[in-house]
């Protein structure tokens, strides 16, 4: 029979759990908080941790807030609705306070927090599930397979949270719903660009449905994730300072434009007075094409071929060739050697979550007077940051970002420059 105990919860770990203490060692409760006091049971045990589950709130703490979501505790997309505003600003805080401590740097470098608040998330992926002919379209469950059927999400802009009843009803009006296994909304300039990924191919008159749901409701774009368009009713595009750029299906696209914007604005004061400037993992010119007006040269690098095309298309329509050359390149598998790197005095760095060590390992050989690095995951951060502090540069500063709302996940933008 499974453990239950009380337990007086202390702190809140990275991940958002709350920690109690039990036999000397820490217990991880999920969506509880320091001040509170809960029964919870024991579900997992060993040598260093307990894992819990709260069945009860016995006392709240006095920094707890009822979740804005309804589904909350259930749907596994967020973790921390429960801490008020100044804790939950303080315990983003403190995920860029424990970066710099592992970074061994003086915490004045740290900025404020970044906020973008709730509905600002323009890209989300609802999950598809057909059981005994009723579709649900949600999220999955914590640590889970299991669907959390939705009605609303506040973490998303309100167009797109505005799809979900049309959409289901989309797909319960399908003769095999279960061949969709999610599906992508974006927002884009034109409105709203839909990727659907599919488990097998669309019934004929599901692919009708589709398109009549897209005319109905002005989608810009329907797309396969194997990339064959059923819908298009208008041209998908992104903007990117002045530079309006064709996004490509499934195209990477940072998760809030006001985050883009802020993080746009650190790099552009970070690079200034520099001429010359290398943009890696470039995507679609996010960074790069806000810096041509300020540069004299961008070489941007990225490795999807699709999303080198629509740059070189905005090149060439906007009449940038002098300013801006793009190439095509995986640099993780093949990072840019430091002896081939174009003479630069700046640098964009903005890798997926695995990093960009192989590369940082050939920057560290490069003279390059600034640095802007972006990451969305704090422990490969730390990991390619380090790797620069050894080798000659500086934290200028560290901003966090708190593009994720409601999740423990951060993004941050460090800015390094060369010691003199």
């Amino acid at each position: 029979m499974p453990q239950s105990v009380t337990l007086t919860i202390t702190d809140i770990a990275p991940l958002g759990d709350g920690v109690g203490r039990l036999d000397g060692l820490p217990v991880y409760v999920p969506y509880t908080m320091e001040g509170d006091v809960v029964r919870a049971e024991i579900v997992q045990k060993n040598a260093t941790l307990m894992r819990a589950r709260m069945t009860e709130l016995l006392t709240p703490s006095h920094n707890r807030q009822d979740p804005p979501c309804a589904y909350f505790g259930r749907c596994g997309g967020c973790s921390v609705q429960h801490l008020a505003p100044p804790s939950y600003r303080a315990f983003k805080e403190q995920i860029a306070q424990r970066m710099m401590h592992e970074l061994q740097q003086p915490m004045h470098l740290l900025r404020p927090l970044i906020e973008v608040g709730a509905a600002s998330r323009r890209r989300v992926q609802w999950a598809v599930q057909v059981q005994k002919g009723q579709v649900t379209l949600g999220y999955q469950q914590a640590k889970s397979h299991e669907m959390v059927a939705i009605d609303l999400c506040p973490v998303s802009m309100p167009q797109i949270s505005a799809m979900l009843a049309p959409l289901k009803a989309c797909l319960q009006s399908m003769k095999k719903p279960s061949a969709i296994s999610s599906i992508a909304l974006t927002m884009v300039h034109e409105g709203i660009d839909m990727v659907v990924h599919l488990r097998q191919d669309l019934h004929a008159h599901d692919r009708t449905l589709l398109q009549q749901f897209g005319d109905a409701y002005a989608i810009a774009r329907i797309a396969t994730h194997d990339y064959e368009v059923i819908h298009q009713h208008a041209d998908v595009s992104v903007m990117f300072g002045t530079v309006r750029v064709a996004l490509p299906i499934g195209a990477f696209l940072q998760a809030s434009e006001q985050a883009q914007y802020a993080m746009t604005s650190l790099i552009q004061n970070h690079l200034q007075g520099c001429s010359t400037v290398m943009d890696m993992y470039a995507g679609c010119g996010t960074y790069s094409f806000p810096l041509v007006p300020h540069m004299q040269h961008i070489f941007a690098y990225e490795g999807s071929s699709d999303m080198v095309a629509v740059m070189h298309n905005a090149i060439h329509h906007h009449g940038l060739e002098q300013k801006m050359t793009v190439s095509c390149r995986d640099l993780f598998t093949h990072p840019l050697r430091s002896s081939d790197m174009p003479a630069c005095d700046g640098l964009v760095i903005n890798p997926p979550r695995n990093g960009a060590l192989p590369q940082i390992k050939q920057l560290i050989n490069a003279p390059i007077a600034r640095i802007a690095m972006i990451s969305c995951n704090p422990a490969t951060f730390i990991r390619d940051a380090s790797l620069l502090l050894q080798h000659g540069y500086q934290l200028a500063s560290l901003t966090p970002v708190d593009q994720f709302v409601w999740n423990s996940h951060l993004e941050v933008v460090g800015l390094f420059h060369a010691r003199k």
